[in-house]
């Protein structure tokens, strides 16, 4: 009998012990990432190894793919943070900068864009001053760095503005004769901009003939390094090279993608694919986390695709942009006035940038250098609202908040929101073409109601040619109130644009005052209230023709973005 009693209590021991585990284990799981899942390549960084222990990279053949490898032949990737034109944000060039992105950030590339035009090398060749300085600190701290003749407006590399190319890499490759830290990128994106090049193969032989003529040179004079080559429509054409390549062992195809306006199921990827496959060496020199302009999103969910692939291929990659400009592609907080001032580029003598210094954008990429989960610091703790009129007891308060460090929502003065205020039509086009980051279109005079001198010329004619508002007989109505019902029609508007679809059933929604709302709004008022874009009022009814206040388009607007995932 004790036998029977004793197995039994070691049975309900071993049987709790097991529960126990399992509980565990369910909670491990619960907690853990959502990269170790989904994209299980954006964790770790084995493969991204320094100069100190690489050494001098070359390009390897295994399976029909090239890959770049260091100098024992072993597969490796780049990570790393491109500058912005060092015309404008070249104090980032400094010691603690470097030294934090090489240890902090764990890069182990950085790339310099040298701008030609836009008061580049062109109109000023002392800037190439910053460049080398540029690279005696990415070697100092054990980085790899990449010399890049930023080619861009105009759009051949061939154009007479470009035609210091020789002058400007002889130069270097003299000062660093066949250093194994640097790679040469010599067009940063050849494109259509007059007088360019066109997106076909006749396009890509103007580009190889101008690359192989600085390649010569290089390899002339002693220089092994690896060299990236631009392809036509902003390098985004790589498969170019499958049937004429450049002939030489260390050149690399670079491509360049934003993550907002570039889909993993997009012809910039299948592009890059395509001569990924086919054995073409790819180095993505530059890539953002918003739109093709460098504003907008940003888009990380779109990133995260593009990353695992690349990281699971050892493709190399750089990020645009270590600045503080008022982008969503900037690395750092830029000055946004009654907020906060701008993060300087030069971290201080700990060597390090606080992640509450750094943008959305920026705190995503170190993690992804890294190879570390990404987990968002909380922005909005501490954040200061310019207006007077929105206190911290206003129930507009954070949102109000949050539109305006996004650059959303303005106010009437640079102290007043006027949250109590009707918005009218001109000011809440303004906030959908804000919110979509539209390009602003030149006001035509299409309408007899809006003078070209007002300040709402141009958004309203944006959102007119963008389809978001119709117009009457030449007429825009920028000063009407908006509707609640209007209102809800553009507010699923936006949402559609942002997230690509809705998939929300509303037959179940009551509304006590359904049939006094137009028929043409009846279903967006439906979705807008499911999605809970925008409340019903205290009796169960919309009031369809209730006018919208400042403050509440401003939550409305916040809905929009809180849910399509874009604050």
């Amino acid at each position: 009998m004790k036998k029977i009693i004793l197995k039994s209590c070691v049975l309900l021991l071993m049987a709790i012990f097991t529960i126990s585990i399992l509980q565990i284990l369910n909670v491990f799981a619960q907690s853990m990432p959502y990269e170790k899942e989904e994209y299980p390549h954006l964790l770790g960084n084995q493969a991204v190894k320094k100069p100190s222990v690489a050494g001098r990279l070359q390009i390897i053949e295994k399976d029909g793919k090239k890959y770049l490898a260091d100098q024992k032949g072993k597969i490796i990737q780049l990570r790393g943070m491109s500058t912005h034109g060092l015309q404008w944000y070249g104090d980032i060039i400094n010691k603690n900068a470097f030294e934090a992105l090489s240890k902090d950030w764990e890069c182990n590339v950085v790339r310099l864009a040298m701008y030609v035009g836009e008061g580049g090398y062109a109109s000023n060749p002392n800037l190439k001053e910053k460049v080398i300085e540029g690279i005696k600190l990415a070697i100092e701290n054990d980085m790899y760095v990449i010399v890049d003749w930023h080619v861009l407006n105009p759009g051949d590399p061939n154009a007479e503005i470009y035609k210091g190319a020789k002058d400007f890499f002889k130069e270097i490759a003299t000062s660093f004769p066949n250093d194994y830290h640097i790679i040469y990128e010599l067009c940063n994106e050849p494109n259509s901009n007059e007088p360019g090049v066109e997106n076909s193969l006749d396009g890509w032989k103007k580009v190889k003939a101008y690359a192989q003529s600085i390649i010569k040179m290089l390899r002339s004079m002693g220089n092994q390094n690896i060299i990236i080559v631009g392809s036509p429509n902003w390098s985004q054409r790589p498969d170019f090279a499958i049937q004429d390549p450049i002939n030489d062992k260390n050149v690399m195809y670079s491509v360049h993608f934003y993550s907002g306006t570039h889909k993993v199921d997009g012809y910039v990827f299948e592009n890059m694919k395509k001569a990924f496959e086919n054995g073409v060496p790819i180095f993505v020199s530059e890539w953002g986390t918003s739109l093709a302009s460098g504003d907008g999103g940003p888009y990380l969910d779109e990133a995260d695709k593009w990353l695992e692939y690349l990281n699971a291929n050892y493709i190399s990659w750089v990020n645009w942009s270590l600045s503080n400009k008022n982008e969503t592609s900037a690395a750092f907080v830029p000055y946004i006035s009654g907020m906060h001032d701008a993060t300087s580029l030069d971290p201080g003598d700990d060597k390090m940038w606080d992640i509450k210094e750094l943008s959305i954008s920026g705190e995503y990429v170190r993690a992804r250098i890294k190879g570390v989960t990404y987990e968002p610091v909380r922005r909005d703790i501490g954040m200061k609202c310019p207006f007077k009129d929105v206190s911290e007891d206003n129930i507009f308060y954070e949102h109000v908040v949050k539109l305006y460090s996004k650059g959303i929502i303005k106010g009437t003065s640079s102290s007043k929101y006027l949250p109590d205020k009707n918005i009218t039509r001109a000011e809440f086009a303004a906030l959908c073409v804000r919110a979509l980051n539209l390009e602003i279109e030149k006001y035509d005079g299409s309408f007899s109601d809006v003078k070209s001198d007002t300040w709402y010329s141009d958004v309203v004619y944006t959102a007119y040619k963008n389809g978001l508002f119709g117009q009457e007989k030449n007429r825009f109505f920028p000063e009407r109130i908006m509707k609640r019902e209007e209102t809800a029609a553009l507010a699923i508007e936006v949402y559609k644009r942002l997230t690509g679809k809705i998939e929300v059933d509303t037959d179940d929604i009551q509304i006590a005052d359904e049939e006094l709302i137009d028929p043409q709004y009846r279903e967006s008022v439906k979705l807008a209230v499911q999605l809970g874009i925008i409340d019903l009022v205290s009796d169960g009814t919309f009031a369809p023709d209730k006018s919208v206040s400042r403050g509440e388009a401003a939550t409305i607007m916040y809905n929009i973005l809180n849910l399509s995932g874009k604050l």
